[in-house]
């Protein structure tokens, strides 16, 4: 578990981080990096480069020293157009990064992170997860890695698209913290701790995730964390998992948990698959019963026509 804390930002010195970027330059994210763009949903995907300037080739481009996506942006785009930056120096099971975020405002799609992918390219639908900020601030995780979703995790408290956050994500096992600051200042609004499904325990990489607006990230650092045994799935079912509807979801679709405690998102697909095992049973019972009435239809149909004879 994560002994939960509140963290100095400040107080984390350079030699704390086994990587750094400011991602201010073009030719030291290229050489760390790689940049892809997709389309849709397995659609075209496209490998690309970081450019000093904005390219029509390029949907990744360096704007007062902070990387910045470009192009294919607007409401027809919807959230079929996803750009992506992969770190691809290291993978990781457990560690702890901090990012600055900022949303933009040229729509009010999403900026994120795809974490624990195993293969480069992919979307967090076919591989890892993607945890991302809407416009209201409400912070949710969406991908493979947890069999579906949106899930709901938590909220960023008086939350603006414009302005930029501190994000710093810690992971361990199947435990998450996230804890988000206003750039530059110690003012935290948010601050919560998240239980992911165990099976979401696996090494991968990290990417940073602009899903159809104008984003921008800076000063990138990660560090590794010490290896966990794997956590079994034997916790407390307390929360019940209800859908409501989110204007900017694909699908108009998403799962959330009680607000102000610790989500538990552990063998939510195991549960519908027993809830369809449950209902397979009734299923059969029922059938059998008609089928059963009908036969006896048939025989009283027929004892009626021998007394006429």
């Amino acid at each position: 578990n994560i002994n939960k804390k509140n963290y100095n930002l400040n107080a984390l010195v350079e030699d704390s981080w086994d990587y750094e970027n400011n991602l201010d330059d073009a030719d030291s994210i290229n050489q760390d990096f790689k940049a892809y763009y997709l389309t849709k949903f397995m659609g075209g995907l496209s490998m690309e480069q970081v450019t000093m300037q904005q390219e029509e080739k390029s949907h990744w481009y360096i704007n007062n020293n902070t990387v910045s996506r470009a192009n294919d942006i607007g409401n027809n785009f919807n959230a079929d157009s996803l750009s992506m930056l992969y770190f691809t120096k290291y993978k990781y099971s457990n560690f702890k990064m901090q990012i600055d975020i900022r949303q933009g405002t040229a729509t009010t799609m999403w900026s994120g992170l795809n974490l624990r992918s195993t293969t480069l390219g992919k979307h967090p639908f076919e591989d890892g997860c993607m945890f991302y900020t809407e416009w209201d601030g409400s912070y949710r995780a969406w991908g493979d890695g947890l069999h579906g979703g949106p899930f709901l995790l938590g909220k960023l408290n008086n939350y603006s698209q414009s302005l930029w956050y501190t994000y710093l994500i810690t992971l361990s096992g199947n435990m998450m913290n996230v804890y988000v600051t206003v750039s530059g200042t110690d003012t935290c609004i948010a601050d919560f701790d998240v239980k992911l499904q165990w099976k979401y325990y696996q090494t991968g990489y990290v990417s940073l995730l602009s899903i159809n607006n104008d984003s921008q990230y800076r000063n990138f650092k990660i560090k590794a964390l010490p290896l966990t045994d794997n956590i079994t799935s034997n916790f407390d079912r307390d929360q019940k998992i209800s859908s409501s509807d989110s204007d900017d979801n694909l699908d108009n679709l998403a799962i959330e948990t009680k607000s102000g405690e610790v989500n538990d998102l552990v063998d939510i697909k195991e549960e519908i698959i027993e809830n369809k095992e449950s209902k397979g049973c009734k299923s059969t019972i029922k059938n059998t019963f008609i089928i059963a009435l009908i036969l006896l239809i048939v025989l009283l149909k027929k004892k009626e026509n021998y007394g006429k004879i």
